[in-house]
Order: C-alpha cells, then structure tokens, then sequence
C-alpha cells in the first residue's frame, strides 16, 4: 500500500502547499507535542540554508519529508505531516511579527488557515492564534523561532528577506496523495511521525469517526 503512494507522490512548495487553501487536519492530530530538539529539526536547516550564498540557495533546497493527504467531497485533508506543517506555520507568524516589531517595509508572508477537525486541538490552537507566547507546545516553538530570527536578522546584509524568500520558494516537502480517508489512516497507523505513539484512546475514536458521521 505504501509503494502504491510513493508511485504517486510529488513535490511541492510547503508554503504553496499551505497558502492554497484551507489545511484541514484529520479528527486523530492532537495538538502540537513536539520539543525544541525536534522543531528544530525543521527550523534549523531553514536558517542554515539562508546563511548560504545565493549560488548555494539556488541550487539546493530544505526538504520537510513526506506530507500524506487525501480528497473527500472536494476538500483536502492531512492525514500525516502535521507537526512539521505546524512548525513551518510558526515560522511564517513569527517572521511576520518580527516585522512588524522591526517596523521593517518588506511585504509579510501570507498567513495560512489551520483548521483542526478535532475539538481539543482545535481548542489549543485557537488559544495560540490568540497569544503566540501561550503556555504550550505551541508557545514554546514559537518563542524558541522568534529567537532564531532574531539571532539570524543582520539589517544591513538584509537577512530577512533572505529569509522570507527561502520560506517563499526554497522550502518543500514530498506530497502522498491517498485514494481516501481509509488508506490514509492505513498509512499514517504505518508512518506514524508524530511526536508521540498513538494511545489506545487515540485508536479507538478515529476508528470510529471513520465510519461513523
């Protein structure tokens, strides 16, 4: 089932992915779990490739791995990829309000439209979107990206808007295109890349939901 979707999958802009449309996330992704050692995973080769030259820039590329989706009533939904989605999210608001805290007058990045299908996933974001600095996972990651752009600004070498074109155009991520939602959640019970094991709880709901609406 696994090389059925390698077969199909492709490439794509993560900022493009996410600034297209709606990024609805499955009734199973909790909220954010991971630590500062595994958003930094995401986030330091992001900074370490705008470090380089333009010559290098253009000629590699930060990849983000594999994001699984699938298609049900013509909306579009992630069924595995979420943490590093949500990271590179953080990154975007956290550029954003950098700039404005800069009073700088390069354009801001687009903001993308995250919407948990879960309540109380729904419920932590929502309380992030409302105060970046909130205590969570959430918070954290985004204190702890707001320091590296901070670290990484040199105003008269014009970093950020290196920056801000790396996010734009030199991020991406492998995309899995499933025929639906049962063999999404077939690949992700396989993949699972979360920052935690699914519990036995977490199981038994999105089985449910998966057949019951």
């Amino acid at each position: 089932m696994i090389e059925n979707i390698n077969n199909k999958s492709y490439e794509a802009s993560i900022y493009e992915l996410c600034s297209g449309e709606i990024t609805r996330f499955d009734r199973y992704q909790r909220p954010l779990e991971w630590n500062i050692e595994q958003v930094g995973d995401v986030t330091n080769e992001i900074f370490e490739l705008a470090e380089k030259t333009a010559e290098y820039r253009d000629a590699h590329k930060s990849n983000l791995l594999n994001v699984c989706i699938y298609q049900e009533d013509d909306l579009t939904y992630v069924a595995d990829g979420h943490s590093r989605m949500m990271v590179f999210n953080i990154l975007v608001m956290a550029i954003n309000d950098y700039i404005a805290a800069k009073g700088y007058t390069c354009p801001m990045l687009k903001t993308f439209n995250m919407n948990y299908l879960r309540e109380d996933s729904a419920d932590t974001y929502k309380e992030f979107v409302q105060n970046h600095r909130c205590a969570s996972k959430y918070g954290t990651a985004y204190k702890h990206i707001y320091d590296q752009i901070v670290d990484f600004d040199r105003p008269k070498r014009n970093d950020i808007k290196t920056l801000i074109d790396i996010v734009k155009t030199r991020v991406v991520v492998q995309v899995k295109p499933c025929d639906d939602k049962q063999q999404a959640y077939k690949y992700f019970e396989q993949i699972n890349t979360g920052g935690k094991v699914l519990t036995k709880n977490d199981v038994i709901t999105s089985f449910i939901e998966r057949y019951v609406e």
